[in-house]
């Protein structure tokens, strides 16, 4: 298991180093504003891809190894992905030809169609390939998998930067990086030919109830996490200023770090999580444990080096470095779910997911509208990190009470509320007070899991020890 963990996260570190000298260029090439259209276009996109998926991406996990009909996988995917691409044309061609100028004027403040094409454009990409990385991270093909993720992390972060070579204007820089990814996806679809068998019109979806069923409730969940990027972004806008938003997005890079480091993390145990919930429990219980002293540990030294790592940031967005551990903080806690939530799916009740992620983006637009106004980009911050606690402990409850994934209910309570005061210490403490405070929190951790530290080390040894006589 640790094996396959580290290839699937090989990528999302290969990922965050792109992303590291990603925005230190991107800080400097683009001013705020800019900057701030760039971060609006990436979440538009994210939101939309998410939405037009109608929860089919998540049914294609859910049902890998339960097809209906006894069909194979790759008719699965293809059935699920010829809807989702129905559904994308007829609505991306509506919205372009008759709204397309209001909704560029509306999101971007710019009342020009071709904004709105290239999001079409870049979303239309992104559907085809999280269906095809599906196919791969569920055989688990770590390394077909890792060169897709990464090659596309490269178009989306460095497609701004050969479209600002090129062109002066920033609708080109949007469309060169939308023309980008669309060219991959489709050289990624004719070269994975049979991992993905469109159906024929026609085809029959009998037996499809309960996939059907599962995406509907699955649909608004991811809608419901990437819209809650777009509101804030659009609040902040509205209460500050544009600029300020390119500020707020700087903080929100680390956030995606937080993402990167999920991502490599994640995309091996919800395969292995689904094909072995029956039989590997205990050892299920163990990575819980694993992930929460990651977690502190990371966070811990992330706030401690801040400043050091804030260098990565152009000049006009040190700002952020005030506020960048509350936001953080909601995907610390939204990483830490994965070892809690799974019992949902398990028992098919998304629904309750989906309760949970309507109310969390409830609780951060509401208080991001009310406390931007009074607090600033600090404020946001706030709304980031309230909402972010209530989904992990929501989300936990019912994880738990559908199926156990944690040996101590005591201990992971303390254990997150460690992660939660290192946010709010380096909040509202400064110098030596913070620093105190932080470390005396990282010492309680080492000492509450000097047994796991143990066992992750005699892991590690017969890891590489195993290794070693294969050479």
């Amino acid at each position: 298991m640790v094996k396959h963990i580290i290839k699937f996260s090989i990528p999302n570190i290969l990922n965050l180093l792109i992303g590291v000298v990603a925005v230190y260029i991107l800080t400097r090439v683009f001013g705020e504003e800019e900057y701030a259209t760039i971060n609006i276009f990436t979440a538009t996109i994210t939101t939309l891809w998410s939405a037009l998926c109608f929860g089919m991406d998540s049914s294609y996990i859910r049902f890998y190894n339960e097809p209906p009909q006894q069909e194979d996988a790759s008719v699965l995917g293809g059935k699920l992905l010829g809807l989702v691409t129905c559904i994308f044309l007829i609505s991306g061609i509506v919205s372009y030809v008759f709204y397309g100028e209001i909704i560029s004027e509306k999101l971007f403040a710019i009342p020009d169609k071709a904004i709105w094409r290239a999001v079409l454009l870049a979303v239309g990409g992104q559907i085809v390939l999280r269906f095809l990385g599906i196919a791969y991270r569920m055989e688990f093909k770590s390394k077909e998998y890792g060169i897709q993720r990464v090659v596309l992390s490269l178009l989306n972060k460095f497609g701004f930067v050969v479209g600002a070579i090129f062109f002066a204007d920033i609708i080109s820089v949007l469309n060169t990086n939308a023309v980008c990814v669309l060219a991959f996806a489709l050289i990624c679809f004719f070269s994975q030919k049979g991992k993905i068998t469109i159906p024929k019109p026609g085809s029959s979806f009998k037996g499809y109830g309960k996939v059907f069923k599962f995406a509907l409730f699955s649909a608004p969940i991811l809608l419901c996490v990437n819209l809650n990027v777009s509101i804030s972004q659009q609040i902040i806008s509205k209460k500050i200023g544009l600029g300020a938003v390119g500020v707020y997005s700087s903080a929100s890079y680390f956030s995606g770090v937080m993402s990167a480091l999920q991502g490599g993390f994640s995309t091996f145990w919800a395969g292995f999580m689904f094909a072995n919930y029956k039989t590997e429990q205990e050892r299920i219980k163990k990575v819980n444990d694993y992930v929460l002293l990651a977690l502190i540990l990371f966070f811990a030294f992330f706030v401690l080096g801040k400043d050091v790592i804030f260098l990565l940031i152009g000049e006009k967005y040190q700002l952020a470095k005030d506020f960048t551990p509350m936001v953080i903080l909601a995907n610390i806690l939204l990483f830490a779910t994965e070892t809690t939530v799974y019992g949902i799916d398990i028992a098919n009740k998304t629904y309750i997911t989906l309760i949970g992620f309507a109310i969390y983006a409830f609780i951060n637009c509401v208080m991001c509208f009310e406390l931007t106004p009074i607090y600033g980009l600090r404020g946001a911050a706030l709304a980031s990190a309230a909402s972010g606690v209530f989904i992990y402990f929501y989300l936990t409850f019912f994880g738990q009470k559908n199926y156990k994934s944690i040996i101590s209910i005591k201990k992971t309570v303390t254990e997150v509320i460690m992660i939660i005061l290192i946010a709010m210490i380096d909040f509202c403490c400064r110098g030596v007070v913070r620093t105190c405070g932080i470390l005396a929190i990282l010492f309680v951790a080492i000492l509450m899991n000097l047994s796991i530290i143990r066992e992750i080390i005699n892991i590690s040894g017969k890891y590489l020890a195993d290794r070693k006589r294969r050479k």
